[in-house]
């Protein structure tokens, strides 16, 4: 399921969820790069802090993605994802 949530950004935070992962017990949900206020390069929903985006902007996008979520700030997880093998 994809839900679309307004944001201060030009295009709305977007959710896609993974509904079978509730018989996992985990609720499970991806964003995509739409819907947050970082600048480019890491316009616009960049979550990562570790990638020299603003620390208040990745805040505030964190902040969208909860509200996306429809959960509080504090119960979201956030991995350092890395591309590639090294």
């Amino acid at each position: 399921m994809v839900d679309p949530v307004p944001s201060p950004a030009r295009h709305p935070a977007t959710v896609v969820r993974w509904d079978d992962a509730g018989s996992l017990g985990a609720s499970v949900a991806v964003t995509t790069r739409w819907g947050g206020v970082s600048a480019p390069p890491y316009d616009s929903l960049n979550l990562g802090l570790h990638v020299g985006d603003e620390a208040k902007a990745v805040a505030a996008n964190r902040a969208i993605a909860a509200g996306a979520f429809g959960v509080a700030l504090e119960d979201l997880v956030f991995a350092r994802q890395v591309h590639g093998t090294s």
